[in-house]
């Protein structure tokens, strides 16, 4: 029987993040057998370096620098690296696709019971989305997170700031084109949380 073993990190071999990151804004489009998951980040280079996020069984839709397609970033199944972006300070938007329904290491975004729950601590947020899943980055976050009405609570860390309902024609798209936009048989609402406090994910 194969377990995951963890592995021992050394303080000798701590190396600081070579980014701040200064903001997150997070959407989740939920649906019944998959969610899309899309983060934008405000990045500030601290220190030369490349940018390295973490992410695990995750399906890459989308990714741009500065509205910008990155075409030259490597990605294994432990994360995502992209070479040192020219720009100082930039904007990284990437929009993935996961299956909290078939998720059964309780890690990420996941069901249980009906219920969409997260477990980010201490390494499931690379589960959600390429991040720098890591204790010493930290961010300020907002979370829009839709889904049909038959989920009636849509709980995110922060102040609630907005909430309604959601017209088809703001669904969204499944692949990033207007070609291929969804619609759902179901009503379905949206809420908005800031937390204006800074932390990991």
């Amino acid at each position: 029987m194969k377990t995951d073993v963890p592995q021992t990190t050394y303080l000798k071999d701590y190396k600081p993040y070579p980014y701040s990151l200064e903001s997150v804004d997070l959407t989740f489009q939920i649906y019944d057998s998959f969610t899309l998951v899309t983060s934008e980040m405000v990045f500030e280079r601290q220190s030369d370096g490349d940018l390295y996020l973490h992410g695990e069984a995750l399906e890459l839709l989308d990714l741009t620098l500065d509205g910008v397609p990155v075409v030259d970033q490597f990605v294994d199944e432990a994360g995502m690296l992209i070479p040192m972006p020219p720009q100082k300070r930039f904007t990284l938007m990437v929009r993935t696709k996961i299956k909290p329904e078939d998720n059964t290491r309780l890690e990420g975004l996941y069901m249980s019971g009906g219920n969409y729950c997260t477990q980010c601590e201490a390494e499931g947020f690379r589960r959600i989305t390429y991040f720098p899943d890591r204790p010493d980055v930290m961010s300020v976050y907002t979370t829009r997170i839709e889904a049909d009405v038959k989920y009636p609570v849509l709980l995110g860390n922060g102040n609630l700031v907005e909430r309604g309902e959601l017209e088809n024609s703001r669904i969204g798209e499944l692949d990033g084109s207007s070609s291929q936009v969804l619609v759902s048989s179901s009503p379905r609402h949206y809420a908005v949380w800031h937390d204006p406090h800074k932390k990991p994910c």
